[in-house]
């Protein structure tokens, strides 16, 4: 079965499976074609952004963010009280996934679609590079926890 473009699940849908994406990943895409954010299929382009455009969130919603290696790919896994949910690829960098615990495209992909899923795209596209730094170049190469809360906390003191 082949799996989709965007978060690696597997489809089973025929329509999905000519797509090359589920139906989530399909209306997540379509919202990001409405808004001008997307060129090049699932690709999502930086933009400039200005600071008034940056809006962070007033509170964590009490998310974890779990990376867990993979003998066949890697997954960064979102618990959201007692729900789990893969954490979509934002791809800009690498076309082979996520990846943690060195500087590569890998790791700048994984900072970039942490920080969509916590604060949106005006604040992934201006700061996943110094979150990719600060929090995924040097951690374990088995796996690491982040929590929402220390990220927003972060993005806070760095945005000011």
């Amino acid at each position: 079965m082949p799996n989709c473009n965007c978060c690696g699940k597997t489809l089973s849908r025929a329509d999905s499976i000519k797509r090359g994406m589920g139906e989530i990943c399909y209306g997540h895409l379509q919202e990001d074609i409405e808004r001008g954010t997307v060129r090049n299929g699932t690709k999502i382009e930086p933009k400039s952004w200005d600071d008034n455009q940056i809006r962070l969130p007033e509170k964590s919603k009490g998310k974890v963010y779990k990376a867990v290696r993979g003998i066949i790919n890697n997954r960064l896994v979102i618990c959201e009280g007692s729900q789990l949910r893969d954490l979509p690829h934002i791809m800009y960098h690498s076309p082979d996934g996520f990846e943690w615990g060195y500087g590569g495209s890998g790791p700048s992909d994984l900072a970039r679609s942490i920080l969509y899923d916590v604060a949106g795209l005006a604040v992934a596209d201006r700061y996943y590079q110094l979150f990719k730094e600060k929090f995924l170049c040097h951690t374990d190469k088995d796996g690491f926890t982040l929590k929402e809360e220390d990220i927003l906390n972060w993005l806070r003191r760095v945005i000011r």
